[in-house]
C-alpha cells in the first residue's frame, strides 16, 4: 500500500480526533469482550489506538498492524506504557490473515478507501464468519469544498477523486465509494452497522494543514490528469495566495462506520 509519512500523520492527527465518532467508538468498545484481541490495521504511529485506549478495558490487548517498520518504531514512543501492545509489519495486501490469527475485533483509520472490493470483501467474510467488532474510522466519502470557490475547483477535485481510484496496492481503490460499499456488505452478511459524518474541518486558523491538503489535491489531481497541468498549477498559487491571506477554509468528507453481529453465524451448506 502507499506510504504516508510520519510528518504528515502528525500533521492530520488533531483533525483526525476532532471528527471522529465518540458514539461510534463506544459502541465498538461494548461490543469487546473483557481480554479481547484489537487488531489496528494500517496503524502507522499508534493513533487509532492512543484515540481508542481510554474507552476500551485496560485489559484488552493490541496488534498494530503496518508494512512501514518506522511507523511502527516511532509508534513505540508515543503508545501508552500500560497497555498490552505487539507490532507487526506485514504487507496487508497480501497477509491480511496472518494480521487478523487470533483477532477479537478489528478497526482501522483512514485506510478502507485505499483498498479494493475484493481485499475488502476478504475481510468482510472473515468477520462476518468469525463475529468480529469492526470499527473504521474516517474514511473519505468524496465531499471536498474550499471556501471560498474558485473558477477550477471542480476540474481539479473531478480529477482528484479519479486519483482516488487507482491502485493504492490492494487494486483499484474504493476511494469515496468505500462507506457505502462497506455498509452495502456488511449489512448483507447480517451486520448491525452504523454510520456517522466525521468531517475534516480545516479552518484558516490552520496554515499548514491547508497547505498540505492544496498540494496533496493538485499533485493528484495532475497525475490523474495530465492535460490540464497548466491550469492546475494555477489553481495551486492562487488557493496557496489565499491561505497566505488566512481566507481559506476546507471541509473535507468523511464517514465512521461501526459493525456488530447480533444473528448467529450462518449454517455452512
Amino acid at each position: 500500500m502507499s506510504g504516508f509519512t510520519r510528518a504528515w500523520l502528525a500533521l492530520r492527527e488533531p483533525f483526525d480526533r476532532r471528527a471522529r465518532s465518540e458514539a461510534l467508538a463506544r459502541a465498538f468498545a461494548a461490543a469487546l469482550p473483557a481480554n479481547a484481541c484489537i487488531v489496528d490495521l494500517g496503524a502507522g504511529v499508534g493513533a487509532n489506538m492512543r484515540y481508542l485506549a481510554p474507552l476500551v478495558r485496560p485489559t484488552v490487548r493490541w496488534r498494530l498492524v503496518d508494512s512501514d517498520a518506522g511507523l511502527l518504531a516511532a509508534a513505540g514512543d508515543l503508545l501508552p506504557r500500560d497497555r498490552t501492545i505487539e507490532t507487526m509489519q506485514i504487507d496487508l495486501a497480501r497477509d491480511l490473515a496472518a494480521a487478523l490469527d487470533g483477532a477479537d475485533a478489528v478497526t482501522a483509520s483512514a485506510l478502507m478507501d485505499l483498498t479494493s472490493t475484493h481485499w475488502f470483501d476478504v475481510l468482510a467474510e472473515t468477520a462476518a464468519h468469525r463475529r468480529l467488532p469492526l470499527l473504521f474510522a474516517l474514511t473519505v466519502d468524496g465531499k471536498q469544498a474550499f471556501a471560498p470557490a474558485d473558477e477550477a475547483d471542480a476540474t481539479v477535485l473531478a480529477a482528484f477523486r479519479r486519483h482516488q481510484h487507482r491502485d493504492k496496492g490492494f487494486g483499484s481503490a474504493l476511494g469515496p465509494d468505500a462507506p457505502a460499499r462497506m455498509k452495502s456488505r456488511l449489512e448483507g452478511l447480517g451486520a448491525e452497522v452504523r454510520i456517522a459524518v466525521s468531517d475534516w474541518r480545516v479552518g484558516r486558523d490552520a496554515p499548514a494543514m491547508l497547505a498540505a491538503m492544496i498540494d496533496g489535491v493538485a499533485t493528484a489531481a495532475g497525475e490523474a490528469a495530465p492535460d490540464r497541468l497548466a491550469e492546475i498549477a494555477a489553481w495551486r498559487k492562487r488557493r496557496h495566495d489565499a491561505g497566505a491571506r488566512a481566507s481559506l477554509s476546507l471541509v473535507v468528507g468523511h464517514q465512521d462506520l461501526v459493525a456488530v453481529w447480533r444473528s448467529p453465524p450462518p449454517r455452512s451448506s
